[in-house]
């Protein structure tokens, strides 16, 4: 069956004061029959942009601020989540390994005290503030039968239509390190687009470099044996920061190979190279997590953003002593939680620098 590797790329965290810069990222098989736009529809049983917890009558794939929403909305993103790591690894994972996801970033990770939680052992946390009041229905015991249940019934439906998960990945940017891109870069924006396409980058490699999914063969002359036609990837990702122009950075990112411009609008940026024996096709959009991919990476992203900042919660409000509103790191509510952590940050010798975003 024809086809092509299709990569999204998306984020969560971008502009908060507090936590990390989570960017995730998925891989996929979808065979030529499909346009990415056609997906949607055509997996509407498998996967749609909304809670499916109490249900579990599908996965939560899409935009996760549309899935993050009421009592039902924690429970949503985690379940689909944890299939794509199941899924993106044969079945295998039964830890379902945070390490393996985040290996770029673990060993560095393992430093900052506020992500204790998130890292110890490198499996999932068994529990956070953000399952308070659902413990009767959503626990790790009853989260691993509804995954059981449903993870084999979504790779069922999915069998047929050709399209298959072929990885996933995250980087998870802390605030020492992200101080200290944003620094070097000049501006955060530049730090998103290079991060989110070396994890392209990254995904790409490691597809290629798996047992080779079929390929179209070219049609072969009398006097020429047939031989494989050159691999094509398409990566998706939003527009990164109101940027329009894309080149200079995407050449960069893939080993400075030239890059041809397709068109560069507010809404949609699009540029074609040969990289690795490889045809690609990048496209930069507004709303670029409306497709698949991108709505994988979504989850993705915004899961590891909210187990890390449980854990930072968590943290700060074992070390002030005291009960504190747990803060989801935007601005103006970050200025709250500073004032109450910022004394006792002090007294263990933590500057400022180390716990809130320069930008």
């Amino acid at each position: 069956m024809s086809g092509r590797i299709v990569i999204g790329i998306d984020e969560a965290g971008y502009g908060p004061s507090m936590g990390p810069l989570v960017i995730g990222g998925t891989a996929w098989w979808i065979p030529d029959r499909w346009t990415i736009e056609e997906l949607g529809q055509a997996l509407a049983v498998c996967f749609q942009p909304k809670p499916s917890f109490p249900r579990n009558d599908f996965l939560s794939i899409g935009d996760s601020k549309k899935i993050l929403v009421g009592k039902y909305g924690w429970p949503s993103l985690s379940l689909a989540a944890e299939w794509l790591l199941w899924s993106s690894s044969g079945g295998a994972d039964t830890d379902l390994s945070l390490s393996r996801l985040m290996a770029t970033d673990w060993e560095r990770l393992q430093s900052v005290p506020w992500l204790c939680e998130l890292v110890a052992g490198g499996s999932l946390p068994s529990h956070t503030y953000l399952n308070d009041g659902l413990d009767s229905e959503w626990g790790p015991h009853s989260r691993r039968s509804i995954l059981a249940t449903l993870g084999p019934r979504v790779t069922q439906h999915l069998a047929p239509t050709g399209v298959k998960l072929l990885g996933v990945q995250a980087r998870c940017i802390d605030e020492p390190e992200f101080n200290r891109l944003v620094s070097e870069a000049g501006n955060k924006s530049s730090v998103l687009s290079e991060l989110s396409l070396q994890l392209a980058k990254s995904l790409a490699e490691s597809c290629l470099a798996q047992s080779p999914v079929e390929q179209p063969i070219e049609e072969s002359s009398p006097n020429q044996p047939s031989r494989e036609s050159p691999r094509c990837i398409d990566m998706f990702f939003d527009k990164h920061g109101g940027r329009n122009r894309y080149q200079a950075i995407v050449m960069n990112a893939l080993d400075g190979t030239w890059v041809q411009i397709g068109s560069e609008s507010p809404r949609l940026s699009t540029y074609q190279t040969q990289w690795r024996e490889c045809n690609v096709a990048i496209s930069f959009r507004v709303g670029g997590d409306s497709l698949l991919p991108s709505g994988a990476a979504s989850v993705i992203a915004k899961w590891v953003r909210e187990l890390s900042m449980a854990s930072l919660n968590s943290y700060w409000e074992k070390a002030c002593g005291k009960k504190i509103r747990p803060t989801a790191g935007y601005y103006v509510d970050a200025c709250r939680f500073a004032s109450e952590i910022e004394s006792v940050a002090t007294k263990l010798g933590i500057c400022r620098s180390q716990w809130w975003r320069t930008k």
